[in-house]
């Protein structure tokens, strides 16, 4: 083809999809358009045609197969995997032979592994999803689904996310039209980090339901911080917490209010699970973990830093540096040594030659950096 560039551009050049290719070429045939210039609508009649051949194949109604396909298009169009026991909820009879026959035809693709309690299904491709999802649905019925799946499904909280950097519009519809039920969405069984997700892009559309979340899944939320490692905890506060960059606690006072997103929703977290958090083991979490977990519990509540660290000092004392990188290193000696001066000094003195042999390949600003660090511990 002469216009080649065009069609990968079209439909994604690095992702591309044989079928998607095939109707955007037969569309640009029939219509006389350039490839570029093709729309959905332009393809929809050979779309449909082909839905209806798998239809066949899977031996259901049009109704029942255009809401299974359509259920996992609309999802798909987020990168969001739709898992089968919600596709089996939102259809009136068993789609196991669906879903399988669709899965040997390479129409879905079938995920499962030891991240996953359940089987998930994915279109192949978001623009195949796109295309598919606009012959099954309208707007309101695309909506819906979403709705149901933010409230039911296990993706929710990246679902959120995707709709809060593609359609903000949407999103805040579906807050505003669906409040009280967020609010009361079972988060028992979900994990901290797509719980972290749902938070954190709600409270950027309406703070007082985010709030009113962390109020009424309380209970649920200590025991996802007990059931917590100490990197999960440090994604669902930076989740919370929106900064750019880090420095030591005495220069917190120096930010702008920009680099801060939620302070006060942050503070009413970390005293919620204050004690929760106090326990936490940190003997078996690595140096750069450790310096995160400070980092982010200073910026919701100082004095329960300071209680970790005092906790926490002989294991802090033992912790091996040889493994961290530089910067990891000085994020570690600088989180500790704005709270205990003299033990971040022991550490630094036990650790002499380890940093002698990291400052021998440092790069200028590392070693900038370090000695940074160094000199605020001496002071």
């Amino acid at each position: 083809f002469s216009n080649l560039d065009d069609i990968l551009n079209t439909i994604k050049r690095d992702e591309p999809n044989l079928l998607l290719l095939s109707f955007l070429v037969q569309a640009s045939k029939k219509t006389g358009k350039p490839v570029n210039e093709i729309k959905v609508n332009d393809v929809k009649e050979f779309v449909i045609a082909h839905l209806n051949e798998l239809k066949d194949y899977a031996r259901s109604s049009t109704d029942e197969f255009g809401k299974l396909i359509g259920t996992i298009s609309v999802l798909s169009e987020f990168e969001v995997p739709v898992e089968r026991k919600f596709l089996d909820r939102e259809s009136s009879t068993n789609t196991s032979n669906i879903l399988d026959e669709l899965e040997k035809r390479k129409e879905i693709i079938g995920i499962e592994g030891r991240f996953f309690r359940d089987r998930y299904y994915l279109i192949p491709h978001s623009r195949l999803a796109s295309v598919y999802r606009s012959v099954c649905f309208g707007e309101e019925g695309r909506k819906e689904i979403i709705k149901r799946y933010i409230l039911q499904g296990e993706f929710f909280g990246r679902l959120t996310w995707r709709l809060f950097l593609e359609e903000k519009n949407l999103l805040q519809s579906i807050i505003k039209e669906s409040r009280n039920d967020l609010v009361k969405r079972d988060l028992s069984d979900a994990s901290i980090n797509e719980i972290g997700d749902f938070i954190k892009y709600i409270n950027w559309i309406d703070k007082e339901v985010a709030k009113e979340i962390i109020r009424v899944s309380e209970e649920v939320l200590k025991q996802k911080f007990f059931d917590a490692k100490i990197e999960e905890i440090n994604n669902f506060l930076g989740d919370i917490i929106w900064y750019i960059g880090k420095g030591n606690i005495g220069e917190l006072n120096k930010l702008n209010i920009g680099n801060i997103f939620d302070k006060e929703l942050a503070e009413e977290i970390a005293r919620k699970n204050k004690e929760i958090l106090k326990q936490k083991d940190l003997s078996q979490t690595s140096i750069k973990e450790i310096g995160d977990f400070l980092w982010n519990i200073s910026l919701c509540d100082l004095e329960l830093t300071n209680e970790i660290v005092k906790i926490n000092e002989n294991v802090l004392k033992q912790k091996d540096l040889s493994d961290a990188s530089i910067n990891e290193i000085g994020n570690f000696l600088g989180m500790i040594g704005d709270i205990d001066k003299e033990l971040a000094k022991e550490i630094a003195r036990k650790n002499k030659e380890i940093l002698k042999q990291k400052l021998s390949h440092a790069s200028r600003e590392e070693k900038k950096y370090i000695y940074e660090v160094i000199d605020e511990i001496l002071k």
